[in-house]
This record gives structure tokens, sequence and C-alpha cells, in this order.
């Protein structure tokens, strides 16, 4: 499998430390205690897979990329029944000598027009739009690949979600986090959404730029129901592990390929 190197850079000496705090690592590297706990099933006949961790999907998206963790704690605070809201992000205080920090800002409400209210539950961003954290990293990308940065949803963060996004990080190298919130503070009196410092923040995986998608919608066939009858067939050989699926299979159309040419 082909490996893109993403790097990651500080935007200034100041923001070094942060990286060296709460360093970026492989996903694999970073996988929720819940995951980590769970057991796979490959010795024996499991009719019905009992975990997540059973499940090949979800295995490729919590074992692919690269987690980011947030470098600071964030606060999100809602003070009286007014809708009077304060936010911070706590390392923020460190660099007031440094006019250019800017931690939190807000994404314009007309960048979101036309969206259904339900898409944000409080009026804090009717009013304003979407909060946005800004990082304190570049990235970059070999030519031809970037960024798709994602909220890392199966690590059940619950309380802030970031918006997914793509980046030609080839050309262009700075990106920032616009999110909504899980919690509806719109009806209390007082209530706080808090993101600890060293949380996953973000997951960044590559993609190929120049790759699109193209619709192809068939009719019913007979024939390719029987290729997938095979496939099960060929999965239920090796007690449905998806990993020796994945080396039968390849083994076997290679050489059926072989042999028609």
């Amino acid at each position: 499998m082909e490996k893109i190197p993403i790097e990651i850079v500080p935007k200034s000496e100041a923001h070094q430390q942060l990286i060296d705090l709460y360093p970026p690592q492989l996903a694999n590297k970073f996988l929720p205690e819940w995951y980590k706990k769970q057991k796979i099933y490959s010795r024996e006949h499991i009719p019905q897979m009992k975990d997540v961790k059973n499940c090949p999907a979800i295995q490729e998206v919590m074992t692919s990329g690269i987690i980011i963790p947030a470098w600071s704690d964030i606060l999100i605070e809602k003070t009286n029944k007014e809708n009077k809201w304060e936010w911070q992000v706590t390392v923020g205080m460190s660099y007031a000598y440094d006019e250019s920090a800017e931690w939190m800002l807000d994404q314009p409400i007309t960048q979101f027009s036309g969206m259904k209210d339900n898409n944000f539950k409080i009026n804090l961003i009717k009013k304003l739009g979407a909060l946005k954290l800004v990082s304190p990293y570049w990235f970059r990308t070999p030519p031809g690949w970037g960024i798709e940065f994602t909220d890392p949803f199966y690590h059940h963060r619950r309380n802030i979600k970031l918006f997914p996004g793509r980046v030609e990080s080839d050309k262009w190298h700075e990106t920032n986090f616009p999110l909504e919130f899980y919690d509806n503070l719109d009806d209390e009196e007082h209530g706080e959404i808090i993101v600890r410092a060293g949380e996953p923040l973000v997951m960044l995986t590559p993609y190929k730029i120049d790759l699109s998608a193209e619709l192809v919608v068939k009719k019913y066939s007979e024939d390719f129901t029987k290729l997938q009858v095979a496939n099960s067939q060929m999965l239920s050989s090796v007690t449905s592990d998806w990993i020796r699926y994945k080396q039968k299979h390849n083994e076997f159309y290679s050489q059926k390929e072989k042999k028609q040419s």
C-alpha cells in the first residue's frame, strides 16, 4: 500500500511547544480504549460478528490516517437566559503578546444560507454562523494529493462536531476547523462545553485530487450475484477474517486473469 506523507508544521516557533506537548499520531496509535478492549474473532466460527472491531469498514476508518489532538482546553459557555455566550481556547492567554495569534473565530452565517435550523442547535450559531477553531499548524502533501479533514466520530467525543472538508494541501497549506455542537444549551440558563487538551480533535486522510467518481447504475445481473456468492464463500472459508480474505481474493483473481490471458 502506497504511503502518502502529510507534513504538519507549526506556524511559528512559538507554536512548536504545542505540537511537542500534543503530538499528532497515526490513527492506529491513537485508538480509543473501548475499541482496544474489543476482541477480534478469527480462529473459530462466529455466526454473527459480536464486536465493532470485527467490521472491516469501521476497522479501516479507525486505523487509517492521522489524528490531530486538541492543542488546548477549549471552553464554550452560556452564562444566562439572554443567550450571552463566551468561548476561549485557553492556551491563547499565554500568547497575548502575539497579535497574530487568533484561536477561535466565527464563520459568517451567509456561508450557511439555506441550511435547515436543526443543523445548528443553538442561537449562537444561528446568529453568527459557526465557530471556527484556528489551527496553529500548516499542512502540506505531495503534488496531486490533498487532505480530507473529518471529525473522529468513533472516538465518541460527543460535545462538538467538526465540519468535514477537503483541502488541496499541495497548493494551500492553511486549514481551520468550523464546528457545531452536539449539546443543545439553548433552553438552559447556564451550560458549558469542554474539550480537553490532548483529546482527539480531527482526523486527516490523504486523497488523490485528480480522481473523481463516475456514477454507473446497472440493472440486476445474475452474473454479478453469482460473483458475490463466490466472494461470500471465500470469506466464510477463512472464518470471516478480512485480512486473510483480501489475500485470498487477490491470489485467486490474479491467477484467474493469468489463465485467461
